[in-house]
């Protein structure tokens, strides 16, 4: 008597051990992507918080009368989901002002934030527009 083949194909054993493996290794695919989602949104709103500090302190460089500032507020649309916080010292015996300027954001729950701190020194120039004298603060004389 002959024995008879073996049947070809794979067994449920097989089957149901192929399936772990795969489903394993796609969990680890998709919690690494769902980190690096949050890698680029994080890049992302942190490119946007230096670039909106940056128009920030310009505005401060420009205000003649740094009193006269707003010490905390919110960014335009689109950027609503910034907000920004300036603190600033006394004045120095020679004309040196300390201005902190701190933008905040929130991702994934959680608060970021960036900040920057610089040394605005008044200086005058005379423009001769009518009689008028203008001032504006500096951060480079």
């Amino acid at each position: 008597m002959k024995m008879s083949k073996r049947k070809k194909g794979f067994t449920l054993l097989e089957v149901m051990l192929a399936l772990s493996i795969i489903s394993v290794s796609l969990v680890g695919l998709i919690r690494a992507y769902v980190l690096i989602d949050r890698s680029e949104v994080n890049s992302t709103k942190y490119v946007q918080a230096l670039y909106l500090q940056e128009l920030k302190l310009h505005d401060i460089v420009q205000e003649k009368n740094l009193s006269r500032l707003k010490a905390e507020g919110v960014f335009e649309p689109p950027f609503e989901q910034f907000q920004w916080k300036m603190s600033q010292g006394s004045q120095t015996r020679n004309g040196f002002r300390d201005v902190h300027l701190t933008i905040f954001w929130t991702a994934y729950n959680q608060t970021k934030e960036i900040s920057i701190s610089t040394y605005l020194r008044k200086r005058t120039e005379e423009r001769r527009v009518g009689k008028e004298c203008r001032s504006r603060w500096s951060p480079y004389h």
